[in-house]
């Protein structure tokens, strides 16, 4: 078999350039704002910046649940919980640094998820101190959502990205959306 010798040239060529530059994940891959360890801003972007609470706890390096056992969205201002009912219907509680509810703050909240050739979108209405989805989310065990957050006083949209896993965790007895176990413990 004949080669071609600018070939032999260029493929250990490409091959060392690939060694030498590490040839590895970029650092800043996307992941859901759940699993980054960041510090929370309600711009949703990379620029943020650094806030301290006032009961000194950090859960944005420690996973910690809502005040009702759901998922908390630490990636805006307020913070938020986004929790499934029962009646299959989503509610979002804003918490204030203590993780003690507050009154709802003035943001649009919308709901993508399921088929990427047919996703379901829900919105949220204020319904006493909580916003509560329009609609039922349809019980598709581990259905692929996005929220997406905007507000006046939002200088981006501000997306969160997870899986909605119904299903309970052993570990700490809360749905896989909202579980709080380290990764490296035990495997969902």
């Amino acid at each position: 078999m004949k080669t071609n010798s600018s070939f032999s040239i260029v493929v250990p060529l490409i091959a060392g350039m690939c060694l030498l530059s590490g040839c590895r994940p970029a650092e800043n891959s996307p992941q859901t704002s759940s699993e980054k360890t960041h510090v929370a801003t309600n711009q949703g972007s990379s620029e943020s910046k650094e806030h301290t609470h006032e009961d000194g706890n950090d859960h944005h390096q420690t996973k910690i649940p809502g005040p009702n056992g759901g998922r908390l969205v630490v990636g805006v201002s307020p913070h938020f919980e986004f929790l499934v009912l029962t009646n299959n219907h989503a509610q979002i509680t804003f918490v204030g640094d203590d993780n003690k509810p507050i009154a709802p703050v003035d943001v649009q909240i919308r709901l993508t998820g399921g088929d990427r050739s047919n996703p379901i979108e829900v919105s949220f209405e204020k319904k006493e101190d909580t916003l509560v989805s329009s609609v039922p989310i349809p019980q598709d065990n581990n259905m692929a959502v996005v929220l997406q957050i905007d507000g006046e006083t939002m200088k981006e949209t501000f997306f969160e990205r997870f899986h909605l896993n119904r299903e309970t965790c052993t570990e700490c007895n809360l749905h896989e959306y909202a579980c709080i176990c380290a990764q490296a413990e035990h495997r969902h």
